[in-house]
């Protein structure tokens, strides 16, 4: 499938928060993690202004059943 990148933007941020978050939760139950979403999300967005290492990867067209994965935030390390 077709894609084209572009850089993180504040519209970004509730996807990033809800991944981040549901990820955290799984990841770190044995220590109790369990920020709330508003904290994820205020977290990240003092954060992505200094981020520039990463980029966007946004499917050109339709998305086949996508089987719980988010296209539309998938990260890849920027060469640079």
């Amino acid at each position: 499938m077709p894609t084209t990148y572009r850089p993180l933007a504040p519209s970004d941020l509730d996807s990033i928060a809800t991944i981040h978050r549901e990820a955290c939760l799984t990841a770190y139950a044995f220590m109790g993690w369990n920020y709330s979403w508003r904290k994820c999300r205020d977290w990240y967005a003092g954060k992505l202004p200094e981020w520039d290492w990463g980029l966007v990867a946004v499917a050109d067209g339709p998305v086949p059943d996508g089987g719980g994965v988010h296209p539309e935030l998938v990260y890849r390390h920027s060469q640079s």
